[in-house]
């Protein structure tokens, strides 16, 4: 005879508010830090001088930060390194400093040349008015963060209602 005749109706998995809000919170906290885009918009001013626009959001819809971006001069890709591997970001130069075009460092060198050629390259070529560039959104991000999300929706929710099947 068995002594436990719970163990068989026990579920696999519970669930519970806590696993569930913080797999939530991963979710968005993933979407937050890695799905980030930023949209540069450049206006060349009558002294020559070029007067930009960036604007960093997520995914493009949720915006975190727009700003000012005087006097640019040309762009080029930092590099933070630690040991052997290195990420990178485009940077805004200006007489006064620089401007980042992201908040982070990632990978994907080749990516950030890109951008930043075709920054000097309109910088350079004084009959465009006006040009924009746009960082793109590795499609994993998101993905990761509704996978990390519907499980924490699952693990609050899912094993609530099945629990009357259990007692």
């Amino acid at each position: 005879m068995d002594n436990q005749p719970w163990a068989a109706k026990r579920p696999l998995f519970r669930g519970s508010l806590t696993f569930g809000l913080i797999f939530v919170l991963v979710g968005l906290l993933i979407l937050y830090l890695f799905g980030q885009t930023s949209q540069l918009v450049c206006n060349r001013q009558a002294d020559q001088t070029v007067k930009c626009s960036l604007t960093i959001s997520v995914i493009g819809l949720i915006l975190i930060h727009s700003a000012e971006v005087s006097g640019v001069q040309s762009a080029r890709v930092g590099q933070d390194c630690s040991g052997t591997n290195c990420s990178y970001r485009v940077e805004l130069l200006q007489a006064n400093g620089l401007t980042p075009l992201t908040s982070y460092y990632s990978g994907g060198q080749t990516d950030k040349l890109v951008i930043a050629d075709r920054i000097n390259r309109a910088l350079q070529d004084g009959s465009q008015q006006s040009f924009s560039v746009s960082t793109s959104l590795n499609l994993l991000v998101p993905l990761c963060a509704v996978l990390f999300a519907g499980v924490g929706v699952y693990g609050m929710f899912v094993p609530l209602r099945q629990r009357h099947h259990y007692h």
